[in-house]
């Protein structure tokens, strides 16, 4: 063997060893990962969609089904109406709907990536609201329908990330550069100055009411009829746990009681840590070992079910990214942890 075969055979085994110590790295600490389910689902069917290995992942109470057969895809949201389940994410970087697992893609101009990020049934209509590009969408049945102020192509930004039908009126949120924004009817208006990059996340609407979901690079907002108002961070007696920054994914109307979801990063020990906001009060609903997120909220009858993610560090070293379990939380508790690389982003909850 001369000099060159030595360097060659030297090379693949180098790289051989390190390929294995980087596996049974991940087998390691992946299974620290101690998943499990205890839905119960005597008196409820739980609905959870996200995505799984990059795979748009469904879970019913304590199953999970692939609905991209093994392709690249995400759920972003799930609304049941009647007998009919319906799903908004995206299959090989084009946005979907799916109504009971068959899809069918939205009308795209097929030349950028695009995403459904939320969807409403009102009547016979299907309304979904998303992105291509960097242009905020709005489908009706399918087709497009223009938003004020969204130019493709010409370096403005703009995103669409929640909506909300009531009667004739149609609500759609999110961003038109750094300004949180709120169309009604295509219609255009801008919710805060653009000083501060804001982007709005949710929506509801009850009575004359209208209630967004705000954030900025510090603080988590509710934005209603024009009054803005802060959620609590200061959760923690200890001065060592103050909050320094919140953000909100989702709101949820229960009666008279206003829910709402997301995170509030702690500076000491670096970490976001999942939180619900009920009528602007503040709780955790994780610890501080390692950092997590909550995107979603179902509250039915006296149960208040949120989902969303853990992560777990470490990973992040051998495979340049990081390791996210999906969670669901019931009333403050976690009653489930689904497989590694999973994200939950919506759920929904039905009586049997």
């Amino acid at each position: 063997m001369n000099n060159i075969q030595k360097y060659i055979f030297l090379k693949k085994f180098y790289l051989a060893v390190f390929i294995l110590l980087i596996l049974l790295y991940l087998n390691c600490y992946i299974e620290v990962i101690d998943k499990y389910c205890s839905i119960n689902n005597n008196q409820t069917n739980v609905y959870i969609v996200g995505e799984q290995s990059r795979q748009a992942r469904m879970w019913l109470n304590c199953s999970s089904k692939d609905l991209t057969k093994g392709r690249n895809g995400k759920l972003n949201a799930i609304v049941i109406n009647g007998s009919d389940i319906y799903f908004a994410g995206y299959e090989d970087s084009v946005a979907k709907v799916w109504k009971n697992e068959k899809s069918t893609y939205l009308k795209t101009d097929n030349n950028y990536y695009s995403e459904a990020s939320a969807i409403f049934i009102n009547g016979n209509d299907v309304y979904v609201t998303g992105y291509e590009g960097t242009e905020a969408k709005l489908w009706k049945n399918g087709m497009d329908i223009k938003l004020e102020g969204v130019i493709q192509g010409y370096g403005l930004q703009s995103y669409s990330r929640a909506l909300f039908v009531k009667d004739t009126n149609i609500f759609v949120v999110g961003n038109i550069e750094n300004k949180a924004t709120l169309w009604k009817n295509g219609k255009l208006l801008n919710l805060t100055n653009g000083l501060i990059n804001t982007y709005a996340t949710s929506i509801l609407v009850k009575d004359t009411s209208v209630y967004i979901a705000i954030n900025d690079s510090k603080n988590a907002k509710i934005w209603i009829n024009g009054v803005t108002t802060l959620l609590e961070t200061e959760l923690q007696n200890d001065s060592n746990y103050i909050g320094e920054s919140s953000y909100v994914n989702s709101l949820f109307i229960k009666g008279n009681d206003l829910y709402a979801v997301g995170y509030i990063y702690f500076g000491k020990p670096s970490k976001n840590v999942a939180t619900i906001w009920k009528n602007g009060k503040g709780a955790l609903l994780s610890n501080f070992d390692r950092s997590s997120v909550a995107n979603s909220i179902y509250v039915i009858d006296d149960d208040v079910y949120v989902v969303g993610y853990k992560n777990y560090y470490g990973v992040a070293f051998a495979i340049g990214g990081s390791l996210n379990a999906a969670t669901v939380w019931k009333n403050g508790k976690e009653i489930a942890l689904f497989d590694a690389f999973s994200n939950a982003k919506s759920i929904f909850v039905t009586n049997k």
